[in-house]
């Protein structure tokens, strides 16, 4: 925020010059609490343009300016394209080594194989010994049905 001095020097406008535009309205300003005014610089130069009577001096820097900065932007251009090319060869070799890989973990896993054995049921196995009792057990129950059936 600039002062009402400031703002004369600035633009070289007497004082009472800006106040009259404050007044009328054509320039904004606040009091502050001391009262004095403080004035935006961009509402300064909207209604006060700045004049420094050197423009044809500031046309050729700023003209002399803008080429520099024109070949700065060019050869920003041409290291941008380069980044790029450089980016695009590097996902190529990246998908290219993706696919090596794959591939290697695609043989690791065929040499690696081992397959997995159905396990079939297992057969219960009889012991002659638990044949024999088996039997022995059924003459034993047959005989003791057919002497029950005598005595009874």
């Amino acid at each position: 925020m600039l002062t009402l001095g400031e703002a004369s020097k600035a633009c070289n406008i007497t004082k009472s010059g800006i106040s009259k535009a404050i007044k009328s309205g054509r320039l904004s300003a606040y009091k502050n609490d001391i009262g004095q005014y403080e004035i935006d610089p961009a509402e300064l130069f909207r209604v006060f343009p700045v004049n420094t009577g050197n423009s044809q001096l500031e046309d050729e820097s700023l003209h002399k300016e803008t080429i520099g900065l024109q070949g700065n932007f060019d050869i920003l251009r041409e290291l941008l394209h380069q980044v790029e090319g450089e980016r695009d060869d590097l996902r190529v070799q990246r998908d290219r080594l993706l696919n090596i890989i794959e591939e290697q973990a695609g043989n690791i896993k065929q040499l690696t194989y081992k397959p997995v054995d159905l396990e079939l049921p297992k057969r219960i196995a009889v012991r002659p010994w638990l044949w024999v009792v088996f039997i022995a057990s059924i003459i034993i129950a047959a005989s003791w049905f057919t002497i029950k059936i005598y005595f009874v």
